[in-house]
């Protein structure tokens, strides 16, 4: 997912953020205060502060509406998801903790079990037990995960749908249907997408610690914290 479509700075002008709307589909922007998600506008917000007093050129924080809906990505399951959504709310922000704009979901959107929404696409917890874990992994097109280690587990991969292109240390390949892979503890790994239809993999950790906590990050494009 693009999330720079969703978001403008609130020193903007109200102009910026209808070309933003017009080009995101859901009429929603996301307003942010050096990356802190502080409000929301949508096309309506916008059209009854130009019918006041707005122009195209003020800033789009004087139309913001501050209280907004929104939950944070590890409370972002499909059931918490289904009971944010309703008539009056369509579109929902998913946050990091320190309110960051993580993904966006919306009431056409939710067709998935137990899911983590993350800048790169999401993944679906399949199974849970203190031995092993299952997710079914989604990359969208052009998109990838972090270079990223982890100290406690090993993972497996299967690619189910898709084509991968897979980094594990030095060495890299390119993974596809009904391929599969291994990453060991502490090695470096990375998964990109540069196809043009969403990557599926199915991923199983083996360790004593299963938790999205045990996460080393050395790159990354969506300008998450890194070691």
């Amino acid at each position: 997912m693009k999330i720079d479509k969703y978001l403008i700075s609130d020193q903007e002008s109200i102009k910026s953020a209808l070309k933003k709307i017009d080009n995101n589909h859901l009429g929603i922007i996301f307003v942010h205060h050096n990356n802190k998600i502080v409000g929301v506008a949508t096309d309506g917000d916008i059209r009854r502060s130009l019918l006041k007093s707005n122009t195209v050129n003020s800033k789009i924080a004087s139309c913001m509406n501050k209280k907004f809906k929104y939950l944070y990505e590890d409370k972002s399951s499909r059931q918490n998801i289904l009971k944010s959504l309703s008539t009056k709310i369509r579109v929902l922000p998913i946050l990091s903790k320190d309110k960051n704009l993580v993904s966006v979901v919306s009431n056409k959107e939710i067709s998935w079990n137990t899911t983590v929404h993350k800048p790169w696409g999401y993944f679906n917890l399949l199974i849970k037990t203190d031995d092993y874990l299952v997710k079914e992994i989604v990359i969208f097109p052009k998109q990838s995960i972090s270079l990223q280690m982890h100290n406690h587990r090993s993972e497996h991969w299967i690619v189910l749908s898709g084509k991968a292109e897979i980094t594990i240390g030095s060495k890299k390949q390119i993974l596809k249907d009904s391929e599969s892979t291994f990453v060991p503890v502490k090695k470096k790994h990375k998964i990109t997408n540069n196809s043009t239809r969403p990557l599926i993999i199915l991923e199983t950790q083996l360790g004593n610690l299963l938790s999205e906590d045990d996460i080393t990050r050395f790159e990354d494009q969506y300008g998450r914290k890194i070691k």
